[in-house]
């Protein structure tokens, strides 16, 4: 409990640093409290001093799979995203395996949780590789900075055929309608407004039951007819498959469908358990539709951390990402009070993770699609994206276009509606494919 409390807390309070002070700097903050509690918690000396430590971890451990996400979407074009967010995803997948083999193994708690935590010590090294977000920079008005890191990047990936010094200060400043964005937002800011303030309130709760539902199944391994370790590994294993099946269907479906679809099918395949007439007669079919529901919430869970960071702003994005997942926090506190259902019927946890599943699968068709649109960098731009959707099962196939304020000469502007049947000037064209505030700032990168 006390470990949830802690990552309740934590998500707010590293969302709001990473948004205030830079996602380097929350990354590296996150890290070391990760690294010396969760470490030192092997050698607790009693209760107390084992909950305050588990306390402490817990601030730091939901937030450090957090933040990558948002500073991997941030530096890659829309391509970039999906196989960034994806491949975190598997890696999680294959350390739950690796834990659970790990725990068969190692029976003793102490050395059990040390060897858990002390790897993270290795990505220190990414003091030396990761710099700041360069989309960051830009919404907090630090565009000298974000200028020598995009042409850092650009020597590395061989990218020097602009020449972006004047080019590149006038474009960013046009996209923050030439003055410095402030930096001074908090989380009402999310509510102020309709738009964003429903996609906020739906992304949250879609959040939380992904949160319920994925925690309640990963514990419900006490109520499946299965060795609890092995069962560990396979509900670990069977994330994989739905990561890679979900990858290719965000190209191809879009996100929204892919957010709702894996979640309507892990609904189903726990609720089906209730058609078994006399499940003490069919535990198996019990476990094989748990597993089911936990490939189908794993797809979704692997969906909303990409899809989220596509509504929220730049400006708000750690800080409304760590908001909704501090509710979904919540979650994890009435997880295990769910599983223990199973005491007075071993199908009534599936039951209500399948309801909840489904409800929050159909709350998903009321978000806008985000697939081939740029992320929002103000919250201007959040709330514009998908204010005409109301309701649709299927993206309307409309022409795409967006406005974008651009410099001629030093004082005046211009409003320029860019389609992709507008002809771009040859410098315009060059600046959209390096600069980040364009999709396909990946040919920086790659």
């Amino acid at each position: 409990m006390a470990f949830y409390i802690g990552s309740f807390i934590g998500n707010v309070l590293f969302g709001y640093i990473a948004d205030k002070f830079g996602r380097r700097l929350s990354f590296f903050m996150i890290l070391a409290t990760l690294v010396v509690c969760g470490t030192t918690n092997s050698f607790a000396w009693d209760i107390h001093s084992f909950m305050i430590l588990r306390f402490l971890t817990g601030l730091a451990f939901p937030a450090l799979f957090q933040l990558p996400f948002i500073i991997s979407m941030e530096f890659m074009g829309e391509s970039g995203r999906i196989f960034t967010s994806i491949l975190i995803d598997v890696f999680f997948g294959t350390a739950l395996v690796l834990l659970g083999v790990l725990a068969m193994f190692v029976r003793r708690w102490r050395q059990l949780i040390f060897l858990s935590n002390a790897p993270f010590i290795l990505l220190f090294t990414y003091y030396f590789i990761v710099p700041e977000s360069p989309r960051w920079l830009v919404s907090v008005g630090r565009y000298t900075e974000a200028k020598t890191i995009i042409k850092r990047l650009a020597k590395i990936n061989k990218r020097n055929e602009v020449d972006v010094d004047d080019l590149m200060l006038r474009f960013i400043r046009s996209r923050c309608n030439l003055t410095p964005c402030s930096n001074k937002y908090n989380l009402i800011d999310l509510f102020r407004t309709p738009n964003l303030r429903k996609k906020t309130i739906l992304i949250t709760y879609i959040w939380f039951v992904n949160a319920v539902v994925y925690n309640c199944l990963t514990y419900n391994i006490s109520n499946l007819p299965v060795n609890d370790y092995l069962s560990f590994i396979i509900n670990g294993a069977v994330e994989l498959p739905a990561y890679f099946l979900v990858w290719p269907l965000l190209d191809a479906i879009g996100r929204r469908w892919s957010l709702a679809g894996p979640m309507i099918i892990a609904g189903l395949a726990c609720i089906s358990t209730i058609l078994t007439p006399i499940t003490e007669k069919h535990p198996l079919f019990v476990a094989i539709m748990a597993y089911i529901g936990k490939f189908g919430i794993a797809g979704s869970f692997a969906v909303i951390y990409l899809f989220s960071g596509e509504l929220y702003p730049t400006v708000l994005r750690a800080l409304g990402m760590g908001m909704s997942s501090m509710v979904a926090g919540s979650g994890l506190i009435l997880a295990p009070y769910i599983v223990r259902l199973g005491d007075y019927l071993r199908i009534l946890p599936l039951i209500i993770m399948g309801l909840l599943a489904i409800s929050a699968g159909i709350a998903s068709f009321f978000l806008p699609e985000t697939m081939n649109k740029p992320i929002p960098q103000t919250l201007e731009e959040a709330e514009l994206l998908g204010k005409s959707e109301k309701f649709h099962f299927f993206t309307k196939k409309k022409e795409r276009c967006r406005s974008v304020k651009v410099l001629e000469g030093t004082e005046r502007r211009s409003e320029v509606l860019l389609t992709e049947k507008t002809p771009v000037a040859a410098s315009s064209r060059e600046l959209f494919g390096f600069l980040i505030m364009n999709e396909d700032f990946k040919e920086v990168l790659v």
